[in-house]
């Protein structure tokens, strides 16, 4: 027997899932197939839960407008992972969670309840209560799940919620595309021909490198896409618990596996509860990776408890300076070094500022937290560098703490970073030196940040801001030491009890003695924004780069620079992604002066941005303009990491930003050694205009305007090695 319990045209519909859970020693009751189908009227999404066998699984997420089921049915919505005292481990699964014994539906909710009469231990019982709460609204479904554990005996480690088997979009992957936030964002092709693997465990480090928030998990959200439209999935929380987003393709390649784990809170202790901070989004939606993006966006802005506040210039809490700055040089002490950034600042003409590295006695990565005092003449060079109007940045570790240095064991251990052994974790960086992983929420790492960072900008040295290495570049770590005061293991309190309120009240003290001064951090992890005016987005550099980072979060914070090297035509492609992703250019050394044709690309580049503030400073990404045909390629690739095939970029780079008066800049910038011919496709409704009439001059104002109603295209020649921007504009 199949019966089917369908709930329409009702808006909102809440559907509660109370599951009773008496340990699962023996096998669940028998039950009859049976279906659940959440619909919102003639909506565009419906899910359908099906429970057979003894459990529930998620059978179809349907696009109604595409006709498709873009899931495999029958695997596990969500599992529970537990461990007892003894060190057994359980898996508690949606699959066994038995036949529902009520069910209720009402105009607005629906309940089922589950219930086993075994035991996950026959000494000791316990009573475990999942609760699932899901919403379908028209196109999209929010998600969210709370565990109640009255255990004894058994502590809950992780929750792995929701979990989906996306097929092929349509019957066949050919123009499947899959993107997910690996640094700046990557896109995957026919993904499931591929061997996805994001998110996953890394054992490098003392640190599970997939655990968001980190360089390689930057935000909560990814989506797969075709033609026809697609679906994006959202993590959204908050409070930015520790979670891993985690993509894997099947062995068979059959399917791409989907889903959020969440480390629980006080991991080890039994009786433990999880309460998920915001809500799983699920979301059919008609366009490609920028128009999910734009998803997100609204998103954060709405609700995320790092939006900034932002004004006509961006950032309301960031110094002028910085908006207004143009290039980096990354610089290592030395007498000499003012003549060097000096000479490099006159011929580009436009605001630099220094990243200042080795100016501490202790040799780099030995010796943490010794910073100071600083290298003799240090304090000079500093003021030598800003007389000419160079800013100057030095860095500090923002984690790390050397064991080996002599008062680690009376200071610094009882605020490190604990195991579930008790004992600290080690990071080791190609020196002989173990640093240790300080926790955010003790007070001893708390001070000893503000304090270096206080020293630093202070009258005595002096400088224009300090930047905290590994900050947003490396996952939270699940510290096991009690007399912290935060949870145990996972939750959001990385953030919400450590780094948040660490960086906030520093900030608040520099707005008030040093106004000027800034805060800076390696790689770009969403929830540390408002904790920082700038992002080293040096990781940018990837196989198959895509700009989702900036499509999100354009406007909102300043990013800077990319890891130079001595292939000057790869050089020119990092300028020139820099460029069009509004990121502020360089982190290369004084001396690429010497490299004339890169820094000829360099100063245009650099002379470019300076005249375009008002949009890649403090503007919003538009959409990346459609060139179409084919453009030769970079005879350069970007690193490539582990899976990946070589694919070098397109030697025109390429992206567009609006201002907030609703002006667009679009920008092209030829990489090549040869002169390059194109169209670009000038989509007045693309870029907000919808039927208004735009004109569209050259940014250098050489060529007579072109008129736009619609769409356009307009003929672009690019010599080699050269930029170009235009301003599109509506007729008033």
């Amino acid at each position: 027997m199949r019966r089917i319990v369908s709930i329409g045209r009702c808006r909102g519909i809440a559907v509660v899932f109370a599951c009773c859970v008496l340990t699962a020693a023996g096998s669940a009751p028998a039950a009859s197939a049976e279906s659940l189908t959440l619909r919102d009227g003639e909506g565009r999404m419906s899910l359908v839960l099906e429970e057979r066998g003894g459990g529930i699984s998620l059978a179809e997420l349907r696009d109604n407008r595409a006709r498709r089921n873009v899931i495999l049915p029958g695997a596990a919505l969500w599992t529970l992972a537990l461990r007892d005292s003894s060190g057994t481990e359980r898996i508690l699964s949606s699959l066994d969670a038995g036949a529902p014994l009520r069910e209720r539906v009402s105009p607005g909710a629906a309940v089922l309840s589950w219930v086993w009469d075994d035991k996950l231990s026959p000494v000791a019982g316990g009573r475990i209560r999942a609760t699932l709460f899901l919403t379908v609204e028209d196109d999209r479904a929010r998600l969210r799940m709370r565990v109640h554990n009255l255990s004894r005996t058994w502590s809950l480690r992780e929750v792995s919620f929701p979990r989906l088997e996306l097929t092929a979009l349509g019957g066949s992957d050919e123009d499947d595309v899959f993107v997910f936030p690996c640094a700046q964002g990557k896109l995957i092709r026919q993904p499931l021909r591929k061997n996805v693997d994001f998110g996953q465990v890394l054992e490098s480090l003392s640190q599970l490198m997939g655990l968001y928030p980190n360089q390689w998990n930057t935000m909560p959200f990814c989506t797969m896409y075709d033609r026809e439209g697609g679906l994006y999935y959202a993590a959204g929380d908050p409070l930015a618990a520790a979670k891993y987003l985690r993509a894997r393709t099947a062995a068979d390649h059959s399917r791409l596996t989907l889903e959020t784990v969440w480390p629980a809170e006080d991991m080890g202790i039994p009786g433990n509860d999880f309460e998920q901070t915001g809500e799983v989004e699920l979301r059919f939606f008609d366009g490609d990776w920028f128009d999910a993006a734009k998803i997100y966006r609204s998103w954060a802005r709405e609700n995320a408890r790092w939006w900034p506040a932002l004004g006509d210039r961006g950032r309301m809490d960031t110094p002028d300076w910085l908006k207004e700055n143009v290039v980096w040089v990354l610089g290592e002490y030395s007498p000499e070094l003012p003549e060097r950034c000096i000479k490099l600042q006159q011929y580009l003409d436009v605001p630099l500022a220094v990243h200042l590295y080795r100016w501490h006695q202790v040799p780099f990565d030995v010796g943490y937290p010794h910073y100071l005092p600083p290298k003799a003449g240090f304090a000079e060079v500093v003021k030598k560098l800003q007389a000419s109007g160079i800013k100057v940045v030095p860095y500090i570790n923002g984690r790390l703490w050397d064991n080996g240095t002599e008062e680690f064991d009376t200071v610094a251990l009882p605020g490190a970073t604990k195991q579930e052994n008790g004992k600290p974790y080690i990071e080791r960086y190609g020196t002989p030196a173990e640093n240790v992983p300080m926790c955010p929420a003790s007070k001893i790492w708390q001070q000893t940040v503000r304090d270096m960072v206080l020293t630093l900008v202070g009258p005595k040295i002096g400088v224009d801001g300090v930047y905290l290495d590994q900050v947003a570049a490396m996952s939270p770590v699940l510290c096991f030491d009690p007399s912290h005061g935060h949870p145990l293991g996972g939750g959001n309190w990385w953030l919400t009890r450590g780094y948040w309120p660490m960086l906030e009240n520093l900030r608040e003290t520099l707005r008030k003695q040093y106004p000027q001064a800034v805060l800076l951090t390696e790689n770009n992890a969403d929830p540390y924004l408002h904790t920082f005016d700038a992002f080293l987005n040096w990781t940018y550099q990837y196989n198959a780069p895509l700009p989702l980072y900036p499509a999100v979060y354009g406007g909102t914070i300043q990013s800077y620079g990319r890891y130079f090297s001595g292939n000057q035509k790869l050089n020119r492609m990092k300028i020139a992604q820099m460029l069009v992703y509004g990121d502020q250019l360089g982190w290369m050394g004084p001396e690429i002066i010497n490299e004339t044709e890169t820094a000829a690309f360099l100063k245009a580049a650099c002379q470019l941005r300076a005249g375009l503030l008002p949009f890649l400073s403090w503007g919003e990404m538009a959409r990346v303009p459609e060139v179409p045909g084919t453009i030769p390629p970079a005879p350069a690739s970007w690193i490539v990491t582990k899976g990946d095939t070589p694919e070098p970029d397109s030697g025109l780079q390429r992206g567009a930003w609006r201002a907030s008066d609703g002006r667009t800049a679009v920008i092209f910038a030829n990489t090549l050694d040869e002169e390059v011919s194109f169209e670009w496709v000038m989509d007045a409704a693309g870029y907000g205009y919808g039927k208004s009439r735009v004109r569209v001059t050259d940014f250098d104002g050489m060529e007579k305007p072109v008129e736009v109603r619609g769409a356009k295209r307009i003929p672009v020649r690019l010599g080699a090695r050269t930029i170009r921007a235009f301003i599109a504009a509506p007729v008033e």
